[in-house]
């Protein structure tokens, strides 16, 4: 198992906690972690030493709560509906490069987190042959949550956030909200983009017979992947 530093650990977690809580894309982090104190402090936690031991806690308390139960405050009960509601099914695990994901029960040890091209998560996947695969789930794993495994992370003094669905990229320095993500450059030649109805951008080539338009990003085909250094390897999920 790899070694990470304790500030490795912590940075993770809180991105793990903010993804079980399922918070609000413009919260900070200290704002979720103040609602995580705030939903926990009734409960003395000193005794709690595994992530099952939370869960237990969570599913026990969680059944049954209202906004207008004794002993809650309607944020308590609201979070901790969170909690009982978006890990269900799921547990953390440690991976060997040194962070925490929020996956699937059934992983185990020797599984592989692959990110692929098109699919908006990145997938617990268990070898079962050379090149076979089969999916265990999806997970969430903080480092790659705005597509850092593929395009690097953001600049500095930039920041992603889901709009409804439509990730939107802000620098709140410079005053620019866009749909364009800053670390990719310009659309390969004979590609066009237009905006969608619903938000999004949406990308079309008459030179290339998408006439129509597609959701995939022309930018991220494999050459493109490839020409960014990223390692490409070609799997059959089964």
């Amino acid at each position: 198992m790899a070694k990470c530093s304790t500030g490795t650990i912590r940075e993770s977690s809180t991105a793990v906690l903010l993804e079980i809580l399922g918070s609000k894309a413009r919260q900070t982090q200290d704002d979720t972690c103040e609602e995580v104190i705030r939903a926990l402090l009734p409960y003395k936690l000193d005794n709690i030493a595994s992530m099952a031991e939370l869960k237990a806690l969570v599913n026990s308390r969680a059944n049954g709560v209202s906004d207008n139960e004794p002993g809650f405050s309607s944020l308590e009960a609201r979070i901790l509906h969170r909690l009982h509601r978006n890990i269900r099914g799921r547990s953390c695990h440690l991976t060997t490069d040194g962070f925490i994901i929020l996956g699937p029960n059934m992983a185990r040890k020797g599984d592989h987190v692959y990110v692929i091209p098109g699919c908006n998560v990145p997938l617990v996947l268990r070898q079962e042959g050379k090149t076979a695969y089969r999916i265990i789930g999806s997970c969430y794993r903080p480092e790659y949550a705005n597509g850092e495994a593929l395009l690097g992370r953001l600049p500095r003094g930039w920041r992603a956030f889901s709009d409804e669905g439509t990730i939107r990229y802000v620098n709140d320095e410079q005053k620019i909200d866009t749909l364009h993500d800053p670390r990719q450059g310009p659309l390969p030649p004979g590609w066009k983009e237009r905006k969608l109805s619903g938000g999004g951008l949406g990308w079309y080539s008459n030179q290339h017979g998408h006439t129509d338009l597609i959701d995939f990003n022309p930018r991220l085909d494999i050459d493109a992947l490839q020409a960014r250094g990223i390692p490409i390897q070609e799997i059959t999920l089964v």
